[in-house]
Parts: C-alpha cells; structure tokens; sequence
C-alpha cells in the first residue's frame, strides 16, 4: 500500500491516468481510422486496437450489467440468531448516533426516520431489499429493533420514511467497477508469471484446478510448476510445500483482496524457511479476488467442503491457520464449521476485517468512500473498483455471516478454544483499528513486548460510529496479550497491508506462526 505523500499522490494518479486512457485511446484510433480511411503500417497496432474495442463492447459491458443482478441471500438465520446477533451489535457500539449517520453515507442521525432505520435493518438482519408489510411477523421484529435502537440513543426518530436519505447496502446498490484493459491483463500475466517463479524457487509447488485454462489471463506456466497432478478442490488452486515432520504442524494460508499472491512471496518465503524444511504449507489461491476473469466466488459450504478435501487429501488431521485482509473472512467461516474448527490448532489473523462488520467502516471505507489520498486512490481503482473484486464483495459478502467476535476464538462447552494472534495496523485505511483494538483488548495494558501499548483513542467519536480514527496518532509497536489469551500484534505506523513490507515487520508474524506451529502459546480461553 502507498503512502500518504504528494510524490505518491501524483504517482498513482499518473498510473491510474494511463491505465484508463488506453481504451478509450484504442476506440478512438479504430473509429479514425474507420471514417477516415487513414491507417498506419503496423498492422499489430490496428488488431491490437480492434481487440481493445471489441473487449469493452463484447465482453466487459454485458459483464457490468450482469453483475447488477440481484444477490442470492444464504438462507435466512432462526429468529433467536437473529436476535442475539442484534443485541451483541447494539451493544458494542460505542456511539449510536454516529453509526447510524456512517451506515447512512454520513447524512445527520436527525434526518433518518424510523422506516429509513427500519429499511437498512430489514437488510441487515433478515436479507431482505425492501420494507416487508406492517404488521407481518418481519415488521414486528423491525418494530422491536428500532425501539431498541432509538432507547441505546436515548431519542426519538422522527415517524415515516426520508427519501432523501439512503442507507449503504453492500449486496443491493450498484456494483461500481472500473473497465480493465487487455493491456492490463497482460500485466498481471507477469506478475502471475513472477509471483509463481517466486514461489517456485522457494520450493513450493503449484497443484492447478483441472478447469485452470479457463482463467484470464491463461496460465500457461501452471501445469509446469505443478507436480504433474490437479488439485483436489475444483475452484481452488494452491501452492503445496509436504509436510514429514512429527513434532510441528502444517500452515494453511488465506491471502487478501488484490492481485493474488504477489504481495506475500516474501513473506512466505520467509515463513517457509523459518519453519524449516519437514513443515508443510498450503497457500490457497482464491481467483475470484485476484484481479482475474474467472469463476463467480464459491459459495461458504462449498469454500469449507473443498477445504476439506485438500485437507484429506494431504492427511492433514491438525494445523495452523493465517489469513490476510478478505482472508480472514474466509477464516471465520472455517472456524464456524465444526470438523475444520476441530483440526485448527491456532490461528493467526493479520489486518483482519473481520472483526466489528457491523460498524460502517469497512463497508464505507471500500465501497463509498470518495478517495483523496494516495492510499485511498490505490485501494479504490486496483481493488474497489476491479469487476472481480467489486462483484465479490457486492453480491457474495453477506456481513452476518462474516462477522469475526472473540468469542468464537475462545471457544466454549461444545467447540475448543484455538491459539489466536492478531496484527493490527493502526494507520488502516479500511478498518476501524482503535475499535477493534479497544474490543479485542477490553482495556487490558499487559505489553509483553516491543514497547508501551499506551495511546489508546481518548474516546471521541467519528463520523463513521465507534472509536476515533486518528491516523496522525503517534503509536508504538506493540504486542499485548489480552485477558482471553488473544495475542494482539499491533503496528504503530502501518497502513493496511504494509505489515508485508519489510522483512522486520514480517518477522513478528513468522515468529509467532512458527511458535504456534511448534507447539507454543495458549488457547483463548
């Protein structure tokens, strides 16, 4: 992730300039060239500017009205879910007021009326896209939630429906994207070419899905790098190292939102070494969210039963679990299925944005947010805005299901507790960190390591609900262990993601993979 500076600030606005101008550049060539007969020599120039516009038109704008389609809810949870689901929101949110004015694109609390609230629950809490029928047994529930937010705000809203106010609903407003060129495909073809070639030599192997050429761009490098046999799991690919030894456990990795695996080739190879040569790693490759032309993401049964099948295919009984970003969403639903929760011993969880779902943040902050600085430009047009990525988190990410509480990482009377570990970066760009920080610690100050774990937020409040995001705090790093037994890694000076960018800030996460992987830490209890 980029910085907040003016150099990268015009950088990435250059880039993004001429990403973008292709296209056009390429129509408007072929259309002069068309009316007015005069065309240039290089013939590969002329195809390449017809293949250009017949991308757009052919295939990205049919693309873009598909993706509008409505989403396919899961199916609905019991009432009693539901209901302690909405009690444990209400009651970690710090601010009522403010959250609801984020959850409505920042408008005054004042100017949300009840059936405005109403309207943005009955998405949040029953998957519904419209208001159901006064008095049906939905309309009670709504009832019961208004009033119990309007008492937690100690106010009354005003009665009816504000139709200039407009709640932000991930999975029924417009997926927004960007079109991808095919000079921009090339350009992840390289650096496909090179994140694999850079786990290669690291001495991991490429197991392909048997369907891996119907991927854009293809993969002709796949079957090369594989040891000769396909995955197990139809949709998911994977980097494989075998595991031989008795007194250690395998890693299965989750990577994040962006452009696959290439961001993180140092980071396992340095944790692959770390580790030692007899300790396995699985690294999953999750095309849907890697800038690709693929498949529609897998569903969560789906995801946990291929899951399972590389597991069993390996004879994999125990591990260690790490997840990046978008990951650790993908690491919720794995803890939530009983017979993989029973195989992780530890789980490692690093920029999560998992945890606090129900606060506007995450969903603002990459879906609405009007960019400004480098940072926010680089997320918005290379991840936010890429067809794949939008489509995902706009019609496949339903928050219910992904909220990540530390409950679930305690354990309880019928499922164990795990070894957790969480890396925070406190100048995140995405997630409210100072919330998180403050729920997954409870104010508990035991620093084990790396400094003071003073600096918590003085309790103002944003605009977005919850704890101040003052990203010019000054910080230390810090490591914590909270009274639950959660290891709270925290980065004082980091952006999302820039936990990868330097073998030093690596290192406090390789070190704790490899205790966990040997044997040491304790459970959350």
């Amino acid at each position: 992730m980029l910085g907040t500076s003016f150099g990268s600030l015009v950088f990435i606005r250059i880039c993004i300039w001429f990403l973008s101008s292709i296209t056009p550049a390429a129509v408007a060539y072929l259309v002069y060239a068309i009316t007015t007969g005069k065309t240039t020599n290089y013939l590969i120039l002329e195809a390449y500017c017809a293949a250009e516009t017949a991308f757009y038109f052919v295939y990205y704008l049919p693309r873009k009205r598909n993706l509008q389609r409505p989403a396919s809810h899961p199916p609905r949870h019991p009432y009693s879910h539901r209901q302690a689901l909405f009690q444990k929101c209400l009651s970690t949110i710090s601010d009522p007021k403010s959250y609801i004015s984020g959850w409505f694109h920042g408008a005054p609390y004042t100017s949300v009326y009840r059936e405005n609230l109403a309207e943005f629950l009955a998405w949040g809490f029953l998957d519904r896209d419209t208001l159901p029928e006064k008095g049906s047994e939905d309309w009670e529930e709504l009832e019961g939630y208004v009033d119990a937010t309007e008492k937690a705000m100690g106010l009354e809203l005003k009665p009816g429906y504000n139709p200039e106010v407009k709640a932000l609903r991930l999975t029924v407003d417009p997926v927004r994207m960007t079109h991808r060129s095919l000079a921009w495909y090339l350009m992840i073809s390289v650096v496909d070419l090179l994140t694999s070639a850079g786990l290669y030599f690291r001495g991991f192997r490429l197991l392909p899905t048997s369907g891996w050429y119907q991927i854009f761009p293809l993969r002709f490098h796949a079957p090369l790098m594989s040891l000769g046999i396909a995955s197990p799991a139809k949709d998911l690919s994977y980097w494989f190292k075998p595991h031989r030894s008795p007194t250690s456990l395998p890693v299965v990795f989750l990577h994040g939102l962006g452009v696959g695996l290439y961001p993180y080739v140092p980071f396992l190879g340095e944790l692959s070494a770390s580790l030692g040569p007899d300790t396995g790693l699985i690294v999953i490759e999750i095309m849907p969210i890697s800038t690709r032309i693929c498949h529609d993401p897998t569903s969560i049964p789906e995801f946990n039963r291929q899951i399972l099948q590389i597991l069993s295919f390996h004879g994999i009984d125990k591990f260690i679990l790490a997840g990046h970003s978008y990951g650790t969403i993908l690491s919720t639903h794995l803890l939530a299925h009983p017979h993989i929760r029973e195989k992780i011993e530890g789980v490692v969880l690093i920029d999560p944005i998992s945890f606090l779902l129900h606060l506007p943040d995450v969903a603002y902050n990459f879906t609405a947010r009007t960019p400004r600085g480098a940072n926010e430009r680089q997320l918005e047009y290379f991840a936010s805005r890429d067809p794949g990525i939008s489509g995902t988190i706009c019609r496949h990410f339903f928050w219910g299901r992904n909220v990540l509480w530390k409950e679930d990482l305690m354990g309880g009377d019928e499922i164990p507790g795990v070894k957790a570990a969480v890396a925070l970066g406190w100048r995140d760009l995405i997630v409210n960190i100072p919330a998180v920080w403050e729920y997954l610690n409870d104010g508990d100050e035991r620093v084990e390591s790396n400094g003071n774990a003073s600096g918590h937020s003085s309790g103002a409040k944003d605009e977005m609900g919850g704890q101040a995001r003052d990203r010019d705090q000054e910080m230390t790093d810090a490591t914590v262990t909270t009274k639950e037994g959660i290891r709270l890694l925290r980065y004082g000076d980091c952006d999302h993601a820039q936990v990868f960018d330097t073998k030093e800030r690596r290192k406090r996460i390789v070190d704790v993979v490899v205790e966990f992987s040997r044997g040491g830490g304790k459970k959350a209890e």
